[in-house]
């Protein structure tokens, strides 16, 4: 099976989840950017509002996948807006994972959400996850993700 995992990052966490699990995986990696880093106001009234926020050029052909796993933070009780750019351009395949990091909160309005924004593409979400980012080091970090990859159907 060929799988993907995409990911947005602002302070790293999503880094060492996403690398941890396409390396459990065997799955190629991408990272979504964005040509400017916003500061916390900006970032969240993007959120808030729904505003597309930029990204860096990259390959949105995903379609050749068996499956996808996205990796975002959660913003505003929503995918950060990097993510939802990026879902919106994005051709991906019938099966998508999403794995929220959080600083504690809950994910269900996140996954609503995500699920509205992919509404109508034909994209069957096969799994939410969420990993808790707060106090938690990079060896705590990787074990989640494992734990995560490993409930995803192969």
């Amino acid at each position: 099976m060929r799988i993907a995992v995409v990911y947005y990052t602002r302070f790293g966490h999503n880094t060492v989840i996403a690398e941890t699990m396409a390396r459990e995986l065997g799955a190629e990696l991408r990272r979504i950017e964005t040509p400017k880093q916003h500061g916390y106001q900006y970032m969240g009234f993007a959120s808030t509002f729904n505003i597309r926020m930029k990204i860096a050029a990259m390959d949105f052909d995903l379609s050749a996948f068996d499956l996808v796993v996205l990796c975002t933070p959660i913003w505003a009780w929503k995918p950060a807006a990097p993510t939802r750019t990026f879902l919106r351009e994005a051709r991906l395949p019938a099966r998508l994972a999403v794995c929220f990091s959080t600083g504690g909160g809950p994910t269900l309005r996140a996954q609503e959400k995500l699920k509205q924004d992919i509404t109508g593409r034909q994209v069957e979400v096969v799994a939410f996850g969420e990993i808790s980012t707060d106090k938690a080091d990079d060896d705590a970090l990787r074990e989640a993700a494992r734990r995560f990859a490993g409930r995803l159907p192969k």
